[in-house]
């Protein structure tokens, strides 16, 4: 019922993101998968620096789309997702929040939940 992607700085403040792109989520049924491109509201220019990629998909039962994702869950290793590297960014984050509809203007880092599962996007 909703997909979001957008891009927030690492204080956590969103910089941009797209407009719901429910409609262009690729449907694949093959063990590779699909890449899929996604357009930003606006052209954006980012400075060097360090960014978190953030993804929002909304649905109910199987109607939620299977993201690339690394999942550790068969050795029960935990993500580190709340540890920082010394420029205090993290390796992946994902909210604790289950009300979510859109990408809201800023996270917090209290608000992060610890997972087995970390997804995978680039910006190109």
């Amino acid at each position: 019922s909703a997909a979001y992607l957008g891009i927030y700085d690492k204080n956590l403040a969103r910089v941009t993101q797209t407009a719901n792109v429910t409609a262009q989520l690729p449907e694949t049924h093959n063990m590779g998968g699909q890449l899929g491109a996604f357009d930003l509201s606006a052209p954006i220019s980012l400075a060097a620096g360090s960014y978190y990629v953030a993804i929002l998909i909304k649905g109910t039962g199987t109607t939620v789309p299977y993201l690339a994702a690394t999942n550790w869950n068969a050795s029960a290793t935990i993500s580190g997702a709340r540890a920082a590297d010394i420029n205090g960014v993290h390796r992946w984050l994902q909210t604790s929040s289950t009300t979510l509809t859109t990408l809201p203007a800023t996270l917090k880092l209290p608000d992060m939940a610890e997972g087995q599962t970390c997804y995978w996007a680039a910006l190109g």
